[in-house]
């Protein structure tokens, strides 16, 4: 089986996709992953491969700039102006050149399941927050998924249907959920499993030596 990751050019995003790729490798399938050119060291050093996708750019270009009040409408405006339209052309030029069984993306990254649902093919959702329910994740992931399917050419309608109605993978137990004020606990849905896979080495190497360092000073 092959295996598509689409995932916004950041640590925080593909930090908690890194175990599961190689899980999904030592399983015997095949992985790549479709994000900007500028974590193609970072990938290649794990052993993973890369298929570039949308602009040179990563999510931190925009943190070191949060003195300034618009942070946030500026880093927007640049995947809306620059990241959507691109992505979506590269992840259907790879999706036609090697024809992935599965997209899986996190919940920050739009494109993949747009691509996903525009070709028919099963998609993964992996969340590496808190449970939350329908109507949060509507309120949190709505707004850029909507931008993203206008872009597609998708309906604007129900838009988190095609992504939830296949594999739903979660980064945290089953009792780590976030409600919002009114809201009862979310109910685990029938395709949604709680997972831990294996630390990634490097990191783990890393975190040990400075802890050693640290506790030696």
């Amino acid at each position: 089986m092959r295996v598509l990751i689409t995932t916004l050019p950041g640590h925080g995003h593909l930090g908690p996709l890194i175990p599961l790729a190689h899980a999904l490798r030592t399983a015997g399938h095949e992985v790549a992953f479709g994000t900007s050119a500028t974590f193609r060291e970072f990938l290649a050093a794990r052993g993973l491969a890369l298929e570039p996708c949308g602009p040179h750019w990563r999510e931190s270009d925009f943190g070191y700039q949060f003195q300034q009040p618009h942070v946030l409408a500026d880093l927007g405006r640049f995947i809306d102006t620059e990241v959507t339209s691109r992505v979506l052309a590269d992840v259907e030029g790879i999706v036609r050149r090697w024809q992935p069984d599965v997209l899986l993306s996190n919940d920050y990254e739009p494109n993949g399941r747009v691509v996903a649902e525009r070709a028919g093919i099963p998609f993964v959702l992996a969340s590496s927050g808190p449970r939350v329910t329908r109507a949060t994740q509507e309120k949190l992931l709505g707004f850029n998924l909507k931008r993203s399917r206008a872009a597609g050419g998708l309906p604007q309608h129900d838009e988190l249907s095609y992504s939830l109605e296949w594999l739903r993978l979660q980064f945290c137990p089953a009792f780590h959920c976030y409600c919002a004020a009114g809201e009862a606990e979310p109910i685990e849905a029938p395709n949604q499993y709680a997972i831990r896979p294996s630390v990634d080495a490097r990191t783990a190497t890393r975190s040990r030596t400075g802890s050693a360092a640290t506790s030696g000073s």
